[in-house]
């Protein structure tokens, strides 16, 4: 487990270091969000298999939409990068082991200002999937 936990803190920081680099200020073009799509990561131990820019929508500012996935495992995860006005953040939404979603910043038990803040987010489905999430 540790291994897989190094893995992910190696991923995570190479999603952001590509996306946000530079905080504050910071925009992901449009071409540098696109551009991590099957990019190769810890060690060509983790995948992204979709990197797209999701419009701003409902008070939700536009983002890059980051998937990764581990190649040797079930364990996903999700990144959210502010294209304008990063704040240098970055908040990790967790689920407490119980998960088996990736969930979305927006839901409504996670603070609106993870949103409104511009915070950049990871959440994980927790190493499996679960079928159905309310």
């Amino acid at each position: 487990m540790e291994h897989k936990i190094g893995t992910c803190t190696a991923v995570i920081s190479a999603v952001l270091l590509c996306g946000c680099a530079g905080g504050g200020t910071a925009t992901v073009e449009s071409a540098s969000c696109t551009a991590l799509m099957g990019m190769q990561l810890g060690q060509r131990q983790a995948r992204v298999t979709d990197a797209t820019v999701v419009a701003e929508k409902d008070g939700v500012p536009e983002h890059c939409h980051v998937k990764v996935s581990l190649n040797d495992s079930t364990l996903r995860f999700e990144s959210r990068l502010p294209t304008r006005g990063w704040n240098g953040k970055m908040v990790t939404l967790g689920g407490g082991g119980l998960k088996g979603a990736v969930f979305e910043p927006t839901r409504p038990f996670f603070s609106p200002s993870i949103i409104g803040e511009r915070y950049a987010t990871m959440a994980t489905n927790g190493g499996y999937d679960y079928p159905v999430r309310d």
